[in-house]
């Protein structure tokens, strides 16, 4: 579970009357993430929750409803023995998800699919089964779109939904509904939704505030519009143990805007190279990667073996501008036809199965369009960041950084999700929801120009009247170099070098010596076999160039790398032993 866990659950027995046992392992220093009352429960994996979901939870013609003191960002069961029945949700996008299955003799509702596929396998006296499914969709996607999880038979619940077990039956139901968020309309209708989703943020920061155990709060800042923002809030909070971290070297133009963020705010930065999980070894590292994410595989295969959360203290909270739907996702798009949309769609697909897996992956794409009620191509766009991107995205990620550190990210409270879902789909898609939040919260750090020659969206032709206000210029500056001092000591330290030299001649060496090799590219489509295998053949430029006429080198390295940690997956050594 991680070194801030206990090693052993505690047990409590009875909360069924068909013999029902919820297992509980709980971090140091978290409070109320289980209640039990009067024959009735409610456990949820974020602290300070429970309580909350208690007594802000009701049902009414057959419908669950939520009151506004349900916000926040978690996987929650709910119980209660007076109608012998269990129901468990998550909120959206999913930092934390509800995953099930059964056998002939129990129902598993677990937010970590590792607890169930230990319990069934204990319980059939078998192996832990991995899926077949998963891996073909995580080589597409980098995360599995239809739920499946490293285990067979071990399921997310499926977006906008919850999970019923009433006497021993499974039904998935409708997703509890929320508060109803109204926007006051503006004159201006670019600003309609700009206080809500700022008052949105400040109660999403103040909660995490109000529930995190440690005092201490990293701040992941690149200078971008989320970390911006995210400084900005936490500038005005009640927050004092505030260290910003910037990952990257003096000449990276975020480094550079992040120092000047960090000097604005007052608060300490620091400028490093990101470590590795294992200290020396890139390809040690990617394999530990799906150890500590519990059998996922890293959604960014390019990431995958630096340390998630690689905390200053044990414990503190980590705090990351992550998944802002406020912004947009897919939907920032002038055209919105069907052919375009659908364009989009399958472009988040990388087509490196064979065409029969290809026509199976993409099926799921489908099906989860058609649970879709939109009446528009850009609601469906909007709702795959909603529901897919910044959820299944997220799973191993989050359960790598919750190893370490509590996790601080306002941007998926469901608070602030629900104004996301009002916003005018305009102001949203192009960011200027997003450049109203900062201008309410933190005015001045609009001078400080964005890296990259970045720009909001609304502004990439030019200052906006009535939005802009009088620092584009600033903003659309170079930013002012770096002369502080950078921790280099991660990167001296790594002796697979030619991982970082030469990543795709590499990674092909690695993958088509592997003894899974030959097991992994029957499921792949001939011409990527025969570009990884040529790739291991030649050296890096020429590797480079073997990339497909409409792709990128980069998106040949990241294809490679994922390779990797799919021989490295079908390993299998990442499986726990389960006593019989």
């Amino acid at each position: 579970m991680g070194k801030r866990y206990s090693t052993k659950a505690t047990a409590f027995a009875g909360i069924s009357t068909d013999g029902g046992t919820l297992l509980r392992w709980n971090p140091d220093g978290i409070d109320d993430s289980l209640v039990l009352k009067s024959g009735r429960w409610v456990a949820a994996s974020a602290p300070k929750t429970a309580s909350r979901l208690l007594n802000g939870s009701t049902t009414r013609a057959g419908t669950i409803r939520l009151d506004d003191s349900s916000y926040g960002s978690y996987a929650a069961i709910r119980g209660d023995k007076s109608t012998d029945r269990i129901v468990a949700w998550n909120t959206a996008p999913t930092l934390e998800a509800i995953h099930y299955a059964e056998d002939a003799d129990f129902v598993y509702v677990s937010n970590r699919p590792l607890v169930i596929a230990i319990a069934l396998a204990a319980n059939s006296r078998r192996r832990i089964k991995v899926s077949r499914e998963y891996l073909l969709e995580y080589l597409n996607f980098g995360f599995s779109v239809s739920g499946h999880t490293p285990f067979a038979g071990v399921m997310a619940l499926p977006p906008r939904t919850s999970l019923s077990v009433a006497r021993g039956k499974v039904q998935l139901i409708a997703a509890p509904t929320a508060p109803q968020t109204n926007l006051q309309e503006r004159e201006d209708p670019r600003r309609t939704g700009a206080d809500e989703l700022v008052a949105a943020l400040r109660a999403a920061v103040t909660r995490l505030l109000d529930a995190q155990p440690r005092e201490e709060i990293q701040l992941r800042l690149s200078g971008g519009i989320d970390s911006r923002l995210l400084l900005g809030l936490l500038k005005e909070s009640t927050a004092t143990k505030i260290t910003a971290v910037c990952q990257g070297d003096a000449n990276s133009e975020e480094v550079m805007v992040a120092s000047q963020l960090a000097a604005l705010a007052g608060v300490e930065l620091k400028v490093k190279t990101p470590e590795l999980i294992d200290p020396t070894s890139i390809v040690e590292s990617m394999r530990a990667s799906i150890r500590e994410s519990q059998g996922f595989i890293p959604s960014e295969a390019l990431v995958s073996p630096y340390a998630v959360s690689d905390p200053i203290h044990q414990g503190e909270s980590l705090a990351a501008g992550q998944w802002p739907l406020f912004k947009g996702v897919l939907e920032r798009t002038a055209d919105n036809a069907l052919e375009a949309t659908w364009r989009l769609l399958d472009s988040r697909n990388d087509d490196v199965l064979t065409p029969t897996l290809n026509a199976k992956v993409r099926g799921e794409v489908e099906r989860w369009a058609a649970s879709v009620p939109a009446f528009t191509n850009l609601e469906i766009l909007y709702m795959w960041g909603r529901d897919i991107r910044s959820s299944r995205y997220l799973q191993p990620h989050a359960i790598q950084l919750d190893r370490d550190s509590e996790i601080f990210y306002p941007y998926v409270d469901s608070e602030v999700t629900a104004v996301a879902d009002e916003l005018p789909p305009f102001s949203r898609m192009r960011q200027i929801s997003a450049y109203l939040a900062v201008e309410a919260v933190w005015p001045e750090s609009l001078r400080v120009p964005l890296a990259n020659n970045g720009r909001f969206r609304f502004e990439a032709s030019g200052p906006v009247p009535g939005i802009s206000d009088d620092y584009f210029e600033e903003r659309s500056a170079k930013p002012q170099p770096y002369t502080g001092t950078v921790d280099q000591s991660a990167a001296e330290r790594i002796t697979d070098r030619e991982f970082v030299t030469a990543p795709i001649s590499s990674a092909a060496k690695y993958v088509t010596s592997h003894i899974q090799w030959r097991t992994l590219r029957r499921n792949l489509d001939p011409e990527i076999v025969q570009i990884v295998e040529e790739s291991a053949t030649v050296g890096e430029k020429s590797a480079r160039g073997l990339a497909p006429a409409d792709k990128s080198p980069r998106w040949l390295q990241l294809i490679t790398w994922r390779l990797v940690l799919a021989v490295q997956w079908l390993e299998g050594d990442w499986i726990p032993r389960v006593k019989r």
